[in-house]
């Protein structure tokens, strides 16, 4: 214990407790938490858990329209280019999943549902500077939840490279099913 002794003048008696003085700040209270919930977690994992804990989940329809249009031209979206339109889509959505860090709308999840029996994920976006960070998977598991009760879930990915990441959550690709759509954009 020696080597702790030089760096604080405090008697500290375990690594643990040394951590939690170097780190301090906002970042104990989020350490603990994670650690009481996880028996055993290396750094890299300790550091995604306490990232991910800053992270808000609301169904608040609290975004600004600019805020909605950043995000869906982050990830090239033409929607983005629909302000107007996007807002007032999500506006009159069954289910608007939001996720923010600090006031930076960072992923966006939209559900249709007919109250009942089919919820339809129509969209799961994250902001290319959180992509590889859980947030997604974390946004489909709130809706799967949410919606446990309805006989059907569906999703539809606009780009067949996202599929495996549904099905990894839980869905099923249709055996005989196929995504149809009709594009009215050069009406616009």
């Amino acid at each position: 214990m020696a080597k702790y002794k030089k760096k604080l003048e405090e008697d500290i008696r375990c690594p643990l407790e040394y951590g939690l003085t170097i780190f301090g700040g906002k970042w104990k209270s989020r350490i603990i938490c994670v650690l009481s919930a996880k028996e055993k977690l290396r750094y890299s994992g300790l550091r995604k858990e306490c990232r991910s804990s800053m992270l808000k989940y609301t169904e608040q329809k609290i975004f600004t329209q600019e805020q909605v249009q950043k995000l869906f031209l982050s990830v090239n979206w033409i929607s983005g280019n629909y302000p107007e339109r996007l807002y007032k889509a999500l506006m009159h959505s069954s289910t608007v999943l939001t996720v923010w860090d600090d006031e930076k709308l960072v992923g966006i999840t939209r559900v249709l549902d007919d109250t009942e029996m089919l919820a339809q994920v129509h969209y799961v976006i994250v902001h290319p500077d959180y992509q590889g960070k859980g947030i997604a998977g974390q946004m489909i598991e709130y809706i799967k939840e949410k919606y446990k009760n309805f006989l059907y879930i569906e999703g539809m990915p606009e780009d067949k490279k996202n599929v495996p990441f549904y099905v990894k959550h839980g869905f099923s690709v249709m055996e005989n099913g196929a995504a149809i759509q009709i594009c009215n954009l050069d009406k616009n």
